[in-house]
């Protein structure tokens, strides 16, 4: 789901434990204060670096991934949001 506002955002993690809302939000919150994508792989240690951006794995345990968080540039450099949840 393409993120677009902030009831998108809550839309998209629902679904998620509270504690793993806590850390998309923590994520997203970093990502804005970040001056770079390198800098935001650094902070976090399920960031890796995409064709497009960066993705941030979210777990529920240490081998299930429950979540991720993409963060693209479109066309116009704007930060482009998508969260996929998978519960």
């Amino acid at each position: 789901m393409q993120i677009n506002s902030n009831s998108d955002l809550f839309m998209a993690i629902e679904p998620l434990s509270e504690t793993q809302q806590d850390e998309v939000i923590l994520f997203l919150e970093t990502a804005q204060a970040a001056p770079d994508m390198d800098a935001l792989i650094t902070s976090f240690d399920d960031v890796e670096r995409t064709d497009h951006g960066v993705a941030f794995k979210v777990k529920g345990n240490y081998q299930h991934v429950t979540a991720c968080v993409s963060l693209s540039f479109d066309k116009d450099s704007a930060i482009v949001v998508e969260i996929q949840c998978y519960i």
